[in-house]
C-alpha cells in the first residue's frame, strides 16, 4: 500500500506477509465514526482476512492486572481473541462495522 521510496515508515516490514501501513496526517485516516483521532506515524494492522492472525511476545517483569487497548476500522462486523500460549484468555471480542454508527 505503502511506495517503497526510503521512507522507514512506508518500508517497515514490507517483505513480510502482514498488511502493515501507518496513520497519515493527510486526513486519509479519518472517518466520521472515529471514537478518537488517531496519532499520527502510528503503525497499525489492516486488510485482514478470517483466520488471520499476529503473535506478539510481551515481556511481562511484574505481576499485575494489564489493560489491553485496540483502535480499530472495520468495514464488517467481526471478532478478534486474545490468547496466552495458544490458550483463550478472554471470550472473543465482537467487532462491529465502524462504516456506520457504533451504538453503545
Amino acid at each position: 500500500m505503502n511506495p517503497a521510496n526510503g521512507n522507514f515508515l512506508n518500508e517497515f516490514r514490507m517483505k513480510e506477509g502482514v498488511d502493515i501501513s501507518y496513520t497519515k496526517t493527510s486526513g486519509i485516516d479519518n472517518n466520521p465514526y472515529n471514537k478518537t483521532i488517531p496519532d499520527s506515524n502510528q503503525f497499525y494492522i489492516g486488510w485482514t482476512m478470517p483466520g488471520e492472525w499476529i503473535n506478539y511476545i510481551v515481556q511481562v517483569n511484574e505481576t499485575a492486572v494489564y489493560r489491553i487497548e485496540v483502535m480499530y476500522t472495520a468495514n464488517g462486523s467481526g471478532s478478534i481473541s486474545f490468547d496466552w500460549d495458544g490458550r483463550p484468555v478472554a471470550a472473543k471480542l465482537k467487532i462491529s462495522s465502524s462504516t456506520r454508527p457504533l451504538l453503545i
